[in-house]
């Protein structure tokens, strides 16, 4: 099992909340062209589930996580 998580981004803009979603490349060999969340496989840096979701985050859109206010967070979900 590899370990994974992402960020359900929730933007707050005028005309009301919006939730961000990413297009992975059509070149990648999984899922190409999908809509996704951004996010990826945890690092042994990473303190938990939360850091590796910000850390995937800023690397993939380029939010920084000092502007994340983290909600919440879903229980575990084996994939694959």
């Amino acid at each position: 099992m590899v370990a994974a998580s992402v960020l359900i981004p929730i933007v707050d803009r005028p005309k009301g909340l919006t939730v961000l979603f990413t297009q992975r490349s059509r070149k990648l060999k999984n899922h190409p062209g999908q809509i996704s969340f951004p996010g990826g496989r945890a690092e042994k840096d990473d303190k938990d589930v939360v850091a590796t979701a910000l850390r995937e985050s800023q690397e993939e859109i380029g939010l920084h996580p000092e502007r994340v206010n983290v909600l919440g967070q879903l229980g575990l979900c084996l994939t694959g």
